[in-house]
């Protein structure tokens, strides 16, 4: 290439070099963004990591832009979870709601906007994302009856029995 350049005249010889610098420092970037990206998805995934730093580590997938479909409804998801190890309930739903405008077929968005209802104890929200989330996947459900109500899900029963009977 110093050769090539060699034989250009001296101000495209300039831009060459410019524009080749440039451009290696737009990849390099790009690189450094797409790394850091995928360690802020890691944070954001890790149960064992404190929720405001899984909060921020979503924070950062979520705007670096590059998830889409399934990926970023998991992503925002955990972010809920987060939100939710925090009693944020309100920006936990914010999260689920976001979640299964972008995945509504997956059960499990549905169970956790249930859980975030609990936790405002909006107790028929609740349950009727529960029977949401029973709906899509069969295999989550076990009728009971709890205080007059028909309640779905057994994993949910020992969090649903106090708040209904109390």
């Amino acid at each position: 290439m110093d050769n090539a350049m060699s034989r250009m005249p001296r101000g495209a010889a300039v831009v060459a070099h410019r524009t080749a610098t440039w451009s290696a420092g737009l990849m390099a970037a790009a690189i450094f963004a797409t790394a850091a990206s995928a360690g802020d998805a890691d944070l954001c995934k890790d149960v064992r990591a404190p929720p405001e730093a899984a909060i921020a580590g979503c924070d950062r997938a979520i705007a670096a832009g590059k998830l889409r479909g399934r990926a970023l409804a998991d992503i925002h998801a955990r972010r809920g979870r987060g939100f939710e190890r925090t009693n944020a309930h309100d920006r936990a739903l914010e999260d689920f709601n976001q979640a299964i405008r972008l995945a509504p077929d997956w059960p499990e968005l549905h169970a956790d906007r249930a859980n975030a209802y609990l936790g405002k104890r909006d107790i028929d929200r609740a349950i009727a994302n529960f029977d949401q989330a029973i709906r899509l996947d069969p295999k989550l459900a076990r009728a009971c009856e709890v205080s007059e109500r028909r309640c779905r899900g057994i994993q949910w029963l020992p969090v649903l029995s106090p708040l209904l009977l109390a």
